[in-house]
């Protein structure tokens, strides 16, 4: 590395730590520590978390809308009834019954779990199961 200097990104908040054929060694000898306080339980290993997408880059389309058959048909489509499809999407069995009754309209993140419910049933149906019964 003779005269050379690297920058190395050491975190999310994007510090660098020049490295040097001055501070080389020296941060080897760091490196290697904190690699065994993390191998001893001593020390977290630092979290990165890779991004794919941000506010800055990403377009989300917005869910559909869902009439009251619309909600129907995808809650019959799952062969279940008002109660369990309410349990499923974390609602209440009142709320779906006054969507399919036109008297409310889905708004929020029920239009993307009904929207998951109609693209990928697999998804919310994986959370359904049947009751056992009880041993007498």
């Amino acid at each position: 590395m003779a005269g050379k200097k690297a920058s190395v990104d050491m975190n999310e908040q994007n510090d660098a730590i020049e490295v040097t054929d001055a501070n080389f060694g020296e941060l080897l000898v760091q490196s290697l520590e904190e690699a065994l306080a993390i191998e001893r339980g001593e020390a977290e290993a630092p979290r990165r978390v890779r991004r794919v997408a941000t506010i800055r880059d990403a377009k989300v389309q917005p869910p559909r809308g869902y009439d009251a058959r619309a909600v129907q048909v995808i809650r019959e489509r799952l062969g279940l009834s008002q109660a369990v499809f309410a349990r499923v999407l974390n609602s209440s069995p009142e709320t779906v019954k006054a969507w399919e009754q036109g008297k409310r309209v889905p708004d929020g993140i029920a239009l993307a779990l009904l929207q998951v419910a109609d693209e990928h049933p697999e998804a919310l149906m994986s959370r359904v199961g049947k009751k056992r019964e009880a041993s007498r």
